[in-house]
């Protein structure tokens, strides 16, 4: 018989504080946000990008980029794509194209990163190389660069 997850278990608080924070429950949200803040503490390696992700579906641009850059501490972080949008579109930062580069370029060049990050990547640097305007409309996490009207 296998026991439920204990409340030190970082990784459990993680998938329970990102269900909470998808829930369209009132309340579930903030105790969400509360356990991927307690799993962030106890070592959980996603749990950052995780809350800056929550963050950004709230519209809480400031907190989102807090987080953001804590995951991004990491070197394996498939973060900095958000990050990396988030410079594009000036999204709770100054807009930085070229570092907004500098990132996508790293994360389509990195062979650990999820492969739909990578070809977003180089999709994203494609669209800052013609010089065509980021924005991102809901949140980070929801940004595609098929979202992005063509303008020639």
């Amino acid at each position: 018989m296998s026991h439920p997850p204990t409340n030190q278990d970082p990784e459990a608080l993680n998938a329970l504080g990102v269900r909470l924070t998808d829930s369209l429950h009132p309340g579930d949200a903030a105790r969400g946000i509360a356990l991927l803040k307690r799993a962030h503490r106890l070592g959980s390696i996603v749990a950052a990008g995780n809350l800056a992700l929550a963050y950004s579906e709230r519209g809480n641009r400031r907190r989102c980029i807090h987080w953001l850059r804590k995951a991004c501490l990491r070197p394996e972080s498939a973060d900095r794509y958000h990050l990396a949008i988030a410079h594009a579109a000036g999204y709770g930062v100054r807009r930085d194209p070229d570092l907004a580069a500098r990132l996508f370029r790293q994360v389509a060049g990195d062979p650990s990163a999820f492969p739909i990050e990578r070809e977003r990547s180089r999709a994203f640097l494609s669209l800052l190389s013609r010089r065509i305007p980021i924005r991102v409309t809901a949140s980070l996490g929801r940004t595609h660069p098929g979202e992005v009207p063509n303008v020639r």
